[in-house]
Formats: structure tokens, sequence, C-alpha cells
């Protein structure tokens, strides 16, 4: 269907378009005047039905105030009777029987007085003629038999039931009673009654009242008709139909039988006019219901006249008025299609002429032809602007294919600067990769370090406590040397006198030979220590060189990273100098290819396919941009990880050759302690020998003690030798004395800087931690920098090949110039493509 529209002539097309816009004004037309209609028409029923209802209420109103002006009237002269005296009953039953008897629409005609009101004489008509058993003057006149009859009222004294007379008498004023029910020839009908206080000094002593049958409305409600089918009823003031003009069988059902609104039954109630538009039950189609009040005399409780009118007889003249304006529009319109398809000929045939010769330039491509103009109007101008539009064609197609070599040459640059970027991106994530491995190594290092100071550490502490206990050992020796000098010399007096104290002397020598006892065995206690401590020395001198070796093992490797730190922030900055490169070309590209799309557009729809090659190379060079921003910011962020990085390498550099340098000196300590534990060792062994050979001494001594004349002289002595060599053993203690000092010294320095050494050892291990984070991190963004890298390239790969699409789709036109456009550069143009590919 769509295709045998569009395949239709221009004629056809411009009519139907025509005679379109004709039918849907006439449509709206026909639309706005019978929705005009139909909003008159109701408004005009809408105002009948409230007028109607108006003037019938006016008429029963007028009707119900004849009852009520003659209740009120007889009212007066009952009350102007009993102003005068004591007024007969007789009369005023006589006045009740005459206005019953000439009102046939009257029911009854009653009056009831209060307890002896009228005449003080209840008492003498107790169950007379039209009285009960109190007395009271209740005459009830009626014609419920068919004559004329009186009966004593009743129940007049009862709530609910007698508000007919209590209600007057209680308020003073006018009544209108809500419908009543009561038998008249033995038929169930309903009344209503108007009732007017007897007033006496003020006070009501009595009322008069009027029964009016419901039925004798009926003929008046029956005459309310408008609008064919049109019809009222009346309501009393509690809501209850009291007429009603084709169902009699609605009286004395209630408003809300028949779902009239709330608002309704309260205007009625209060005697304000309302409308309302509902389902009506009775006819059982949509109604609109005017509420007109009737107010009877002064009372308080006004009834109301509904009118009725359904919509669809409001709505049945707008729909005629409808349909007469369709048929005149529709006639309107045939007329009107035979003067378009006239008018729309002329019009259409300078039109296709123009036509033909499009189809010719889009067939043969052939942009030298123009159209022939014949008219000033606006087809001749359209001529006229079509001939300057090939001629801007022409122009155009020539920038079109100077931006396409634009184009090309500029994405040929792109590649090749994409390659190197890729290239250069590549290498970077080689270097984050080795210094990875070198910053894990470097770690590994730092944690080996840390041991090994932890290690000599102890060693040290564990050799400057033993150097402690020596010291002490050699001063307790170097005491008893002392005291052992002592002895000596007392022995040599004694040797002296040894003929007046021989005994002394041998004590004195067994004294002697005890301590030179203990002496030895200090001098063994020594001996020990000494060889711990050169053991102890010698491991420290091997934790020491293993530190040593660690700490250079370290500070290379931070050389090393430090060194590609340096080379990956160049090679960065080489690669951030390439993609601002590849931004401005690619900027430039674009705004290339937005002038080729430009003149594509001004070529219409012979510019359509290399229009889509130029969007597509304007798209590939805003990706080629937005890619080349990313890798920018990813090199940013590597840059500023890579300086991160740098500056904890340089701080870690520097905690290593302090490292180193504390580990060289604690090494030149340890190789000062190793020689001074081996004088050390020395000395304690030239002491031992010249402690046993006091020991020796001392035991000759004691032989020689007991000698007194042989041996006195070769005693004395020995005494004089064994002063001398306890000398020289005080002279070796006091030597081993000031080493060990020494010794102590350097092992309480080693302690100190090992301690330091392990101190930093930790701090160069949290920042080899941050820095391979750095370096994972750094890792990544390489990564993908050479990821952006690779797309860039790919995007550059297709904007060659569109822009060489680009050349192909401007060489197949013809200028006038009798050439195809852009073969002289087209092979070129495609072989470079082709390359770059």
């Amino acid at each position: 269907m769509l295709d045998k529209i569009r395949s239709l002539g221009l004629r056809p097309k411009m009519a139907a378009q025509i005679l379109l816009v004709a039918v849907l004004a006439l449509f709206v037309s026909v639309l706005y005047i019978g929705y005009q209609a139909r909003a008159s028409a109701r408004q005009q029923a809408e105002e009948a039905a409230v007028e109607v209802a108006r003037h019938w209420a006016t008429v029963i109103q007028a009707d119900m105030q004849v009852a009520m002006d003659t209740a009120r009237t007889l009212a007066q002269a009952l009350e102007g009777l009993k102003n005068k005296g004591m007024p007969p009953r007789h009369i005023i039953n006589g006045m009740l029987k005459t206005i019953l008897e000439e009102n046939p629409h009257f029911v009854a005609v009653w009056t009831c007085w209060e307890p002896n009101a009228l005449d003080d004489r209840d008492k003498d008509y107790k169950n007379a003629v039209g009285h009960d058993s109190t007395g009271r003057f209740i005459p009830y006149w009626n014609r419920l038999e068919g004559v004329a009859n009186v009966q004593p009222l009743q129940k007049y004294d009862v709530e609910a039931r007698g508000n007919y007379y209590l209600t007057p008498l209680k308020t003073s004023k006018e009544v209108i009673s809500d419908p009543l029910p009561f038998e008249i020839n033995g038929e169930e009908q309903l009344k209503t009654v108007l009732a007017v206080p007897i007033k006496f000094k003020g006070n009501a002593v009595g009322v008069v009242g009027i029964d009016i049958p419901l039925k004798s409305f009926e003929p008046v409600v029956k005459q309310v008709r408008f609008y064919e089918e049109g019809y009222g009823f009346m309501i009393a003031n509690n809501g209850v139909f009291t007429a009603h003009p084709t169902r009699w069988s609605n009286v004395g059902k209630h408003m809300t039988y028949f779902d009239f609104l709330p608002e309704s039954i309260q205007a009625v109630k209060k005697g304000i006019e309302t409308t309302e538009l509902k389902l009506s039950k009775t006819t059982g189609e949509v109604a609109f219901y005017a509420f007109a009040p009737i107010r009877i005399g002064y009372s308080e409780t006004p009834w109301s006249l509904a009118t009725n009118i359904p919509l669809r007889i409001i709505y049945a003249r707008a729909a005629k008025l409808t349909q007469q304006a369709l048929i005149i529009g529709g006639m309107g319109i045939l007329f009107l299609a035979g003067v378009v398809w006239f008018g729309v000929g002329r019009i259409t045939r300078p039109i296709l002429g123009m036509a033909n010769t499009i189809r010719q330039v889009a067939r043969e491509r052939d942009m030298t032809l123009d159209v022939p103009v014949t008219s000033r109007d606006e087809i001749g101008m359209m001529g006229r602007e079509f001939n300057n539009m090939m001629k801007a064609l022409r122009d155009s197609f020539a920038m079109v294919e100077d931006a396409a070599k634009g184009v090309n040459n500029q994405s040929s640059e792109v590649a090749r600067r994409a390659e190197a970027n890729k290239s250069r991106a590549e290498q970077e994530e080689n270097q984050m990769t080795t210094i990875l491995t070198t910053v894990t190594q470097m770690g590994e290092t730092a944690g080996q370090v840390q041991q090994t100071s932890a290690g000599q550490a102890d060693t040290a502490t564990g050799s400057y406590q033993r150097m402690t206990e020596l010291i002490a050992t050699m001063k307790q020796m170097d005491e008893a040397t002392g005291e052992q000098i002592q002895e000596a010399s007392i022995a040599t007096e004694r040797v002296a006198a040894m003929g007046e104290t021989a005994g002394k002397v041998t004590n004195t020598a067994q004294q002697q030979s005890e301590q030179v006892l203990q002496v030895t065995k200090s001098m063994r206690t020594i001996a020990q220590s000494v060889e711990e401590m050169t053991r102890a020395a010698e491991r420290a001198v091997e934790q020491g060189r293993l530190v040593l070796e660690a700490a250079e093992e370290g500070r290379a490797t931070v050389d090393a990273t430090v060194s590609g730190m340096s080379a990956i922030k160049t090679s960065s900055e080489q690669i951030g100098e390439i993609i601002s490169v590849i931004t401005e070309i690619a900027e430039q590209t674009n705004l290339l290819a937005l002038n080729a799309a430009i003149e594509a557009a001004r070529a219409g729809v012979h510019g359509r396919g290399f229009a889509v090659v130029a969007d597509e190379v304007g798209k590939l060079a805003q990706r080629s941009s937005e890619a080349a921003k990313e890798i920018k910011q990813l090199i940013k962020d590597s840059t500023n990880k890579v300086e991160e990085g740098t500056r904890l390498t340089d701080r870690s550099q520097s905690a290593l050759h302090k490292i180193a340098q504390g580990g060289e000196i604690n090494m030149r300590a340890i190789e000062e302690i190793g020689r001074a534990t081996s004088l050390l060792s020395d000395n304690t062994a030239e002491v031992n020998q010249l402690i046993e050979d006091l020991n020796k001494l001392a035991q000759e001594i004691v032989g020689m003690a007991g000698q007194q004349g042989q041996r006195r002289e070769a005693a004395q002595k020995a005494l004089t030798a064994l002063v001398e060599k306890a000398n020289a053993i005080s002279e070796q203690v006091d030597k081993t004395i000031k080493q060990a000092n020494v010794v102590g010294d350097e092992m309480r320095g080693i302690v100190q800087r090992s301690e330091q050494v392990k101190k930093m050892t930790e701090i160069q291990a949290g920042r080899s931690q941050r820095l391979r984070e750095i370096t994972n991190e750094s890792a990544e963004q390489a990564k993908r920098t050479a990821l952006n890298a690779g797309q860039v390239m790919g995007i550059t790969l297709e904007m060659q090949r569109l822009s060489a699409n680009l050349t192909r789709q401007v060489a197949q036109f013809k200028t006038r110039r009798g050439e195809m456009a852009g073969n002289k550069n087209f092979e070129g143009t495609s072989e470079k493509a082709g390359l770059t590919e």
C-alpha cells in the first residue's frame, strides 16, 4: 500500500494533500459545530428546565397558598372571637363545615385547642360530638366517607404522629407537614397538613389546620411538559416524592431511592435552586434535573418542584444540525476537488521537467547539466536556484576532494605516530616489568640485611656481656695477684728470720699455694671466656661481611631502579609529546571531515554517499582524539607514580648508603675486636704460663719451709722469684683489663650501630613495599596505555580506509571541465591508502 502511494505522481499527491487538508478542515469544523451545537442545546435545555421548574413551582405555590391563606384567615377569625369573650363552639363548627363544603379539594378542616383554652368548659363536653373524653375542643371536619362529617381529632398529643399540631403550637409558626398516610373511601392515600397557630395574648392556645390530599396535585404536575418528553414532579421538604405525572408508585419514596446526590437532597430541604445530571431510574436514560423551591405562607419547610429532560432529547437537535453541516461541507469538497486537480496540473508541469533533468544528473553523474528556466514565479526561481546549486556543488566537490586528500595525509601521519607511541608504550611496559622484578629483589635484599643485622646485633650483645664478665674476672685476678705479692713479701721476710718463726713461714707458704691455685682457676675461666669471645668475634666478622654484601647488593638494586625510573620518565615524556601531536592531528582531521560533511550536505542527494564517509571519518577522528586524551591521562598518572617511586627510590638509595657505611664501620670495628681478642688470647696464655711457674715456686717454698737450716737461702731466692713472677702477672693482667675495656667499648658501638642498621632496614622494607605497589600500578597503566595505543592504531587505519573511499566517491562525478573529478590523483591516493592499511 505504501509503495503504491509512493509511486504516485506529483499531481495526484498534491491534489490529495490539498483535499486531505480540506477534509480535515471540514471534519474539524463539523466537530466544532457539533460540539458548539451540543453545548448550546444543553445550555438552552438546562435553562428551559430551570424556567419550567420555576414557573410551575409558582403555580403550585399559588394553589397551596389558597389553603394556607384560608387556614390563616380562620385562625385570625377565631382569635377575634376569643378576644371578644367565650365564642360558642357550635358557631366555630359551622364555620369549619362551611369552609370544607366550599373547597372540594380540601379533605378536612379542623381546629384543636389547649385544655380549657377556648371557653373553660371542657368538662361539659366530655365525649360530646366532635370531642373526646377530655372535653377539649378538637373538631375534625372531613369528607373521608364522601360527605362532610365531624370527628374528634386523633393522636394530636402524641410525639411525631401529632407534629402537625404540636409543631405550630410550640413554635407559634405556620407549618406545612411532611406527607402523612390516611384512608379515604377505603383507599390508602397521602396528605399534607397546612397548620396555623391561634394566639391569645401573645401565646398559642390552639391550631387551625387544613388537610390536602397529595393526589390533588397530580393534574397540575401532568401539565408540566416541555421538549417533547420533559416532565415535572413534586418533592416534600423531607425529600419524599409527593406527585408524579407518569408513575404514581413513585409517590412516597425518598430521593435516595432514586440515587440523587446528597447535595440535591440538602438543597431541597433548604429551599435552594439546584441542578443535577444522573441516570433516571424511571426512564433508564441519563437526564438533566432542575429543582425550584415552593414556599407556602410563612412556613420554614418549603417543598420543591423538579423537572426532568433526557440528554437524548437535548442532543437530538444538535445532531441534526451537525448532519446538515456535514452534507453541505461534502458538496463543497467535491467542487474543490475539481478546481484543485486543474490548478495542480498547471503547477506540476514545469516541476516534472525539472525532475527529468535531475534524474539524468543522478543516473549519469553529470554535474554539467542545467535546468531550463522559462518563468519568473517560484517554479522559475527554484530552477535558477537549482542551477546555482549545481555550480556550488561542482565547487564543493573540489573542496571535498581536497579535504579527502588532507584526511588521508593526516591519517597517515597519525598512523605513523600511533605506531611509534605503541612501540614506546610496549617498551615502557617491559621496563616496568623489569623494575617490578628489581624492586621485589630489593625488598628481599632489605629483608636479608634486616635478618643479618639482627644476628650481628645479637652476637655483639653476647660478646659484650662476656667481655664484661671477663673484665670482672680479671679484676678479681688482679686483686688475688696483689695479695699473692704481699704474701710473698711476708714470706721472704719470714725466711730471713726462719730461725725464729719457721712455723709461720710454713703457714704463709701454704696460704700462698692456695692463692696460686685460686688464681689458676680464675685464669682457666678467663681462658674459656677469651676462647668464646674469639669465636663470637669470628661470627661477628662473618655477620658483618654478610651485612656489607647485602647492603652493597641493595644499593646496586636501587641504582638499577633509579636508572629504570629515569628511563620510564623520559619515555613517558616522549609518549606525551607523541600523544599531543596525535591529538592535534585528530582535531585537524575532524575539522577536515566536518568541512567535507558540510560540502556533502550542500551537494544534497548526490553527496549522500561521501557525506556518510565524511561523517564516519569525523567520528573516527573524534574517537582517536578521545583515546589520545585517555592515553595522555594514563601517562600523566604513570608519570606521577614514577615521580613518587623515584622519590622513594632516592630515599631508599640514601638509606642503603647509610647501611653500607654502617656495615663498613662495623667491619672495621669487628676486625679491631678480632685483633684485640687475639692479643688478649696471647696475654692470657702468657699469664697462664706465669701462674703455672708461680704455682711450682709456691710448692717449692712449702717444701723448703720445713728445712730451716739447710735450705733457707734457697727458699729466699725462690720467694724473690715468686714476687717477680707475681708482679709480671699483675702487669699482664692490667694490660688484659685495658684491652678488654677497649674490646667492650667496640662491642657496645657495634650493638648501637647494629640497632640503627636494623631500624633503617625496617624503614627500607616499608619503602620497598610501597615502591612495589606503585610499580604494580604503573605496570597496569602501561598495559592500558599500550592497549589504547593499539586502539588508536586501529582507528587510524580505519580512517585511512574511509578517506580513500571518500576520494573514490568524489571521483565518480563528472565536472564541467569534461573530466572525472579526482582522476589525476585517485590512483596515487588509493595506493597510498592501501599501503597504509
